[in-house]
């Protein structure tokens, strides 16, 4: 059974979800945000002022308000999924939309005119944003991870990585049993082991080979004696052997790992990571690092197919060590000429190498709460490319200031656009509406740092947000208000206990 709800109801069911998703979301925005305790079924409840993290844990019992949330929630985790910062004001910014664009459809302006006056309007003032922008110099960097993260060791952390790894793509962070945090750079091509067998760290915990060599082969291997030939030359030399295979049978990997727990010879199965692309690069990137050969069937494999590789092997990667030859540096040449995303990496992985945020902190739950913050500072820095602005919500603040009163999209944006800078006034205590006065009447020259309750320079400040961040923030406040004002039904399953949702609202 179908239910339709529509008209006022609809408009008083979305006026609940999306109060109700951001008025508990904004909060948390500025450095002196709250904070919010999520309960959650697979472990224990944790603690974080992470605007996104909060967002998708918002639900309500009532099925038509669900359906409303699951929608609103698109800009916070669109933003996230593009620059990984700005969510918190994306929601803001997305409230106060809709309620000043339902002002207009309580008059009688039509919902599609409506949509068209706002992006309208949304052109001008992203050109205006842009042209406010700056290039970021390394000192500001260090000011936008801190706006960010709102921690001093975060910022440090990551302008760091950032200097040392100028990759987002090459720069992992990840969750470690330690009391503080680290940042730690391999050099080398790192690639995931996933090993075959268990048995090859019984003993030691880092192995190492040293002019031995690899084998890689595109497909699954069933049977020793299908690469028997190639054992018997690796014999000979007396060298290792790393074989890196899509798959092997069970037979197979019980007999080269009895081979070598006798010590007979030391073969070393991995499977290659990745799936589609990704494993084709890896394989073609680990081919060129040994000067080999990828084979795919095995009437190809000849003790020529092999090369020679250094590398260090633990449970949890393989790094190869090497020197860059010919063949390398045009490879090189070509991913730097790539706008692929999946080139990135590689570029990485074959000039500098990646680096590891290793997040630790005395607790689980500081540790989760920590990492937020470590990739909140990571996506702002890197969407900080293509320009800075100046923070606390000042510049759309700015814009606001510099827009006519001559369309109705321009109306909305100049209520609109102060918002982020009320809320995170207000959410430091302050008296935000003063605070606003005094910004126009500095002609917008100066910040106000909510940490030391000063007016700065803007031209000295600490207070940056990255364009990016901003634009993506708007931007995507402005396509969920839009298509929820265009709204005018909502179809839902009746009974939704027991019938199951067909449609997923993460793909809309």
């Amino acid at each position: 059974m179908k239910k339709v709800i529509k008209d006022e109801e609809l408009k008083e069911k979305m006026k609940i979800a999306i109060d109700l998703l951001c008025d508990t979301v904004k909060t948390t925005l500025g450095p002196k945000g709250s904070n919010a305790i999520i309960d959650h079924s697979l472990f224990s409840p944790f603690i974080t002022n992470d605007g996104v993290t909060i967002a998708r844990n918002i639900e309500s019992d009532d099925e038509e308000i669900n359906t409303i949330l699951q929608l609103a929630k698109e800009s916070s985790i669109k933003t996230d999924e593009t620059v990984a910062d700005g969510t918190t004001s994306c929601l803001v910014l997305l409230q106060s939309i809709y309620k000043e664009g339902l002002k207009y459809l309580e008059e009688g302006l039509k919902p599609i005119n409506l949509k068209n006056e706002l992006n309208n309007s949304l052109a001008n003032v992203l050109a205006y944003l842009k042209s406010l922008a700056w290039q970021p110099q390394k000192e500001e960097i260090k000011k936008i991870a801190l706006t960010a993260s709102k921690n001093e060791q975060v910022a440090s952390l990551v302008t760091e990585a950032y200097l040392k790894i100028p990759n987002k793509k090459a720069l992992i962070v990840k969750e470690v049993e330690e009391k503080t945090s680290s940042l730690v750079i391999k050099n080398g091509y790192i690639v995931e082991a996933l090993w075959a067998s268990s048995y090859y760290f019984t003993k030691e915990k880092e192995l190492k080979i040293n002019e031995g060599y690899l084998l890689i082969y595109a497909n699954t291997l069933y049977a020793l004696d299908d690469i028997d030939a190639i054992i018997n030359e690796v014999i000979k030399t007396k060298k290792d052997l790393l074989i890196i295979a899509d798959d092997y049978s069970q037979d197979f990997i019980n007999e080269i790992v009895s081979l070598y727990l006798e010590e007979k010879i030391k073969i070393y199965l991995v499977k290659c990571p990745g799936y589609g692309l990704e494993k084709i690069n890896i394989q073609n990137d680990l081919a060129l690092i040994a000067n080999s050969l990828v084979v795919s069937n095995l009437s190809d494999l000849q003790f020529t197919s092999l090369g020679l590789i250094n590398v260090i092997l633990t449970e949890d990667d393989l790094t190869f060590n090497f020197t860059k030859n010919t063949q390398i540096e045009r490879k090189l040449n070509e991913l730097k000429n790539s706008h692929k995303e999946e080139d990135l990496k590689r570029l990485a992985l074959l000039s500098y190498g990646v680096g590891y945020i290793k997040v630790g902190a005395p607790t689980l739950t500081e540790r989760r709460e920590l990492k937020m913050h470590f990739d909140d500072a990571l996506g702002a820095v890197f969407a900080s490319l293509n320009g800075v602005v100046l923070g606390s919500g000042l510049s759309l603040l700015k814009t606001s200031n510099y827009l006519n009163d001559d369309t109705v999209g321009n109306k909305i944006f100049k209520k609109v656009l102060p918002t982020c800078f009320k809320q995170i006034m207000q959410n430091a205590g302050e008296n935000e509406e003063e605070l606003l006065a005094q910004a126009i009447k500095n002609d917008f020259k100066k910040v106000y740092n909510v940490n030391n309750k000063k007016w700065e320079d803007i031209n000295a400040t600490s207070v940056l947000d990255s364009l990016d961040v901003v634009i993506s923030s708007l931007s995507n406040a402005v396509s969920i208000a839009s298509m929820l004002l265009t709204t005018t039904s909502l179809i839902i399953n009746e009974q939704s206990n027991n019938l199951e949702k067909t449609v997923s609202y993460t793909e809309l």
